[in-house]
């Protein structure tokens, strides 16, 4: 019963024919139309900052995977460098314990 007298109290039926009412509606539209414009803007900005973010996540882990090849490499000439190294000592040693030998035989000979 309410809802039929407001329809009295309004004009034309219910519709609303105030021109000021009727900007408020559009300029209600178009802030709608600008929220999901800047929604959809964000959107795509936010899609583009994952796969920027997803790209420099990859080349940390590229350059990380690097840099550990990097140190296996130098730990491998590192030990490559000191095998090298105490097997020229070795070779040393043996050289001089043969010189030594050679010359103990050479001693007695003369």
């Amino acid at each position: 019963r309410s809802s039929s007298n407001l329809l009295v109290l309004l004009p034309n039926g219910g519709e609303n024919s105030d021109p000021h009412a009727q900007a408020t509606t559009a300029d209600l539209q178009s802030l709608q139309r600008q929220e999901q414009d800047i929604k959809m803007t964000l959107k795509r900005e936010n899609t583009l900052m994952e796969k920027q973010i997803e790209g420099l996540q990859k080349k940390v882990a590229d350059l990380e995977e690097k840099n550990r090849q990097s140190d296996i490499e130098s730990n491998l000439s590192r030990k490559w460098a000191h095998a090298v190294e105490r097997e020229l000592i070795q070779e040393r040693e043996e050289a001089a314990a043969y010189v030594s030998r050679l010359l103990r035989i050479v001693g007695r000979v003369t």
